[in-house]
């Protein structure tokens, strides 16, 4: 079930705070994420380290398929440029940064998904941990925080 955002009210939820801006964060940066790149068609595979997220839609174009990593969403102002980039609606980019239920959204040919990734360590206790999605026609831009690593 998908459905079309309308707005909300929230008065407790984390809002991203800065403009707009460039994308790079300084190497000593605590909040610096670690981002990842997969890009791929049929015949070149790239994966890799990403330091400069500008970089990153240069990798996009017809007939490629790109999955973008990001382990770390702290920094607002990787979240504003990959929101500018890939289209990715404000609100979507909250919910990126504060937990939510699992759900998915649709906003014309783009989609917004959150899931909830459940683990049991050593420990025996259940934990869980969001990772949330954006996705549309050839790309994947996934979230998530933690020690826990998707790729």
């Amino acid at each position: 079930m998908t459905k079309q955002r309308a707005g909300r009210h929230s008065h407790h939820r984390r809002r991203l705070s800065i403009e707009p801006a460039a994308a790079q964060t300084s190497s000593d940066d605590k909040d610096k994420p670690d981002v990842r790149l997969i890009s791929y068609n049929e015949t070149e595979f790239i994966d890799k380290v990403v330091d400069n997220l500008t970089d990153v839609p240069g990798y996009l174009g017809e007939n490629k398929v790109v999955w973008i990593d990001i382990n770390g969403i702290r920094c607002h102002k990787m979240l504003k440029f990959l929101g500018e980039s890939f289209e990715i609606h404000n609100l979507c980019l909250e919910d990126v940064i504060n937990t939510q239920r699992p759900k998915l959204e649709q906003y014309g040919n783009r989609f917004f998904l959150v899931l909830q990734q459940l683990t049991r360590p050593s420990s025996g206790e259940l934990n869980s941990f969001q990772v949330a999605m954006a996705f549309g026609k050839g790309y994947l831009v996934t979230f998530h925080d933690g020690q826990w690593k998707l790729v």
